[in-house]
């Protein structure tokens, strides 16, 4: 993800501006504040602007677990964000969200 330059961040990942702007880091309440979400350490989590969107669309919001496992299950199936071949975008394992939302 990326803060401050989408150019930057698509050229040191060989990867289009467009596909870029995909990864810009947002702050994810995992509770949403209109549900009673604080802004406090263990309720926001970084995300990128894509996956931030896509779960508030939702007519239904999924709980941040069960939502961490469809977006998991949907990265394994290669049907998420698509990064093209020959990119230096290696995907990592998933948070704990269950520890995170013991602090």
């Amino acid at each position: 993800m990326w803060q401050d330059s989408a150019e930057q961040f698509a050229q040191s990942h060989r990867i289009s501006i467009a596909q870029a702007r995909h990864f810009q880091c947002t702050a994810e309440h995992l509770k949403a504040r209109q549900d009673g979400g604080k802004d406090a350490r263990g309720n926001i989590a970084a995300a990128c602007v894509r996956c931030n969107q896509l779960r508030h669309q939702r007519k239904k919001g999924r709980e941040p677990m069960q939502y961490q496992k469809l977006v998991q299950k949907r990265l394994d199936n290669g049907r998420w964000v698509s990064i093209p071949p020959g990119s230096k975008l290696h995907r990592k394992s998933p948070p704990d969200l269950a520890r995170l939302f013991a602090l």
